[in-house]
């Protein structure tokens, strides 16, 4: 039943005649109160002259201060939820809101209820959550949940999210931080919905998405052609070959294991365990060429994994500056869904370049050559409406040409 009406009072109450504010309501019929504790004693003359505002003094500018901030909250539990708290409502709701924020048990419980999302999805989720709580204990522990659930606790989120990269030299796309900023709402709504707070209304704007650069075979020619100048670079230039051939993750492709890889005469073996779904699977490699590589790199050093670094920041800050030397003031066109409408953009090839440009160029040629079942056991994809969505929609423009010759 909708409650219309409530009260705020200043009474005394037990033996000891100590003041509290009562909360009054009628639900269903029946009264309801709840007794706030305001740790004072005051005459039964001076609790009349407080409740009329007629007392004076510090004693009634500090109750009156708790009786306003009351009647505010329970002012903005009608706004969320279109009826005035019951007496057990404004209780828990006091408990839970001026007490201190548990944010563990509120993202485990948050988890916990998103049942139909898949597993990798969960775990991203899981992974955001984190970097939100990190957010949480260093910028807003001294803020009730109250002040937090609101879009500005979001905006300055994302900033903090974008200054961190700065500082941990890391690369974080707009995309990204409105995906964090994005789980961070629907987590504090769930917070707000289990404490019956209003809830923030979706406020954020999509960043300007862009088509990305289809390189071609031309273009990563000339980057493996490209005479090296560091010790690095010769090493990039291989991963490129490899990945041109498989369309790995780089993540996988860089911390492959030199356990995991079984040299056979015609072939090379490398075992992955599913980068997002913790199972197994085998990639086969019989270009020569890229035999040849994995065969070098297993047999060089010591060390636990093929390549000798792990981050793929770095190997794209590497193949960045491999892409400037080759391609100069080059540039591409890439049509660009901007909040004002839908436009082609210049960009420098060096720009637009990553190691994902390699995974999407073999994807792209190895549904063309080998068919779709053979390109997404290299890429490590399960699910075969993916590969259509992302991939499969439009053959690259030469492998168009060739397939039509005949080639």
């Amino acid at each position: 039943m909708k409650i219309k009406k409530f009260t705020l009072k200043f009474v005394a109450l037990g033996k000891d005649k100590k003041t509290y504010l009562r909360y009054y309501c009628t639900n269903n019929a029946k009264g309801e109160s709840y007794n706030i504790p305001c740790d004072i004693n005051l005459t039964p003359d001076q609790l009349i002259a407080l409740n009329k505002g007629e007392l004076g003094g510090m004693i009634q500018k500090q109750l009156l201060n708790l009786r306003d901030e009351k009647q505010q909250a329970i002012r903005r539990f009608y706004v969320a939820n279109n009826t005035y708290p019951t007496a057990e409502q404004l209780k828990i709701y006091d408990k839970s809101v001026y007490s201190a924020f548990n944010i563990d048990y509120y993202i485990n419980q948050y988890l916990k209820q998103l049942i139909n999302v898949k597993p990798a999805s969960k775990r991203v989720y899981g992974y955001a959550l984190k970097r939100f709580k990190d957010y949480y204990v260093k910028n807003l522990l001294s803020h009730s949940i109250e002040e937090i659930i609101n879009k500005e606790t979001i905006t300055k989120y994302g900033f903090i999210l974008k200054e961190y990269a700065k500082l941990e030299r890391k690369n974080i796309t707009s995309t990204h931080i409105h995906n964090y900023q994005v789980i961070a709402i629907r987590f504090l709504n769930y917070v707000a919905v289990s404490l019956n707070l209003q809830k923030i209304d979706f406020f954020l704007k999509l960043p300007a998405y862009s088509s990305k650069w289809h390189i071609d075979e031309t273009d990563v020619q000339r980057l493996l052609k490209y005479k090296p100048k560091t010790k690095t670079e010769p090493i990039v230039q291989d991963i490129i070959r490899i990945n041109s051939l498989l369309g790995l993750r780089i993540g996988e492709l860089l911390t492959i294991e030199k356990t995991n890889v079984k040299i056979a005469p015609d072939a090379v073996y490398i075992r992955f365990a599913e980068h997002k779904k913790d199972k197994e699977r085998t990639v086969v490699i019989v270009d020569k060429q890229g035999t040849g590589i994995i065969k070098k790199y297993v047999n060089r050093g010591e060390g636990k994994y093929l390549w000798s670094f792990q981050k793929h920041s770095w190997f794209n800050v590497v193949l960045r500056n491999i892409a400037k030397e080759v391609f100069k003031e080059e540039t591409i066109k890439v049509y660009k869904n901007r909040l004002t409408g839908m436009e082609y953009v210049e960009v420098l090839k060096s720009r637009a370049i990553s190691s994902h440009s390699f995974r999407r160029f073999a994807i792209e040629r190895n549904i063309v050559k080998y068919g779709i079942d053979v390109a997404r056991t290299f890429s490590g994809h399960t699910d075969t409406a993916i590969m259509h969505k992302h991939y499969a929609g439009w053959m690259n423009e030469n492998d168009l040409k060739n397939k039509l010759l005949g080639k």
